[in-house]
Order: C-alpha cells, then structure tokens, then sequence
C-alpha cells in the first residue's frame, strides 16, 4: 500500500504481523490490519480508528495510537505509560465507554468543557462545527457529573 490517510506512504516499519507503523512526509501512524484489528481490538477501539480503505484500521501519530497500544502493550512497550497520558486528555469518551474512569484527568475535562462552551459562540448556531462542539460538551458533561457521583 502506498497511500494513507494522510498521503503517499514514505516508510513502513513493521512492528509484527498486522500491524506496522507508517509515516508521509507530513504526518503517519498506525496502520493495523483489519483482520488482527477485529480480533484484537475491542469495538470502542475500532469505532475510534480511521477505517480509510477496507483492508486496514488506521490511528494517527498525535493522539490515536494511544487507542491500540493502550489495549496491546506489546505494540510500544516503551511508551506505554505516555499512551495511558495521552488518553487520559485526547480520549475521554473511549475511557468513559470502557469504564476505565480512573485513567480520565477531571481537571483537563473541565477546562475542555470551558474552552468547547467559548469555542461554539465563535460558530454560527447549528453549523456543524457548532453542532460538534455542543455535542462534545454535552457527553462530556455527562462523563461529569458521573465521575463527581462516583466520588460522593
């Protein structure tokens, strides 16, 4: 394959079979085969994946390969606690589907709430970028006011 969601293909590191990592000249990731995904992976991690073209999920290198190295440690042992980081802050809905709660920063959702509620006024009401971010809020709202309740 020579071209990723994010542009022609550079180089392929192979990590183990069905699953190697991929960079382009501006960006790359994880390119994981859509038959070790499905058995691997659980189905919040495929719902989070770029399902590009048919034969392969795809996790981009900023926030999205913390998903599978998170579930498959054995894919960067090396960055494993950085993974568990990077989803506590990029990831939220994931964990909160998973009931992993204790791995979500409250204090990061709450400024996330904040800056999601000044970020929608900039949007014309009901634009879809608009939409997005009053979605966003009100799940994150959600996850919340569950993880306050499971503190009292």
């Amino acid at each position: 394959m020579s071209s990723s969601p994010w542009g022609q293909i550079d180089h392929v590191e192979k990590i183990f079979c069905g699953v190697s990592s991929v960079s382009t000249p501006s960006h790359g990731g994880l390119r994981i085969s859509r038959s070790w995904a499905e058995k691997n992976l659980t189905k919040e991690a495929l719902a989070e994946a770029s399902d590009w073209d048919n034969n392969y999920f795809w996790y981009e290198e900023d926030c999205d390969w913390a998903i599978p190295v998170f579930e498959h440690p054995e894919i960067d042992l090396k960055n494993v606690e950085s993974a568990k980081k990077t989803l506590s802050c990029s990831h939220i809905p994931y964990l909160y589907k998973r009931d992993l709660w204790d791995l979500i920063d409250v204090e990061f959702l709450k400024r996330e709430i904040e800056r999601n509620s000044r970020y929608a006024k900039d949007y014309e009401p009901y634009t879809n970028n608009w939409n997005r971010m009053v979605e966003r809020n009100t799940l994150y709202n959600e996850i919340l006011e569950e993880l306050q309740l499971e503190e009292d």
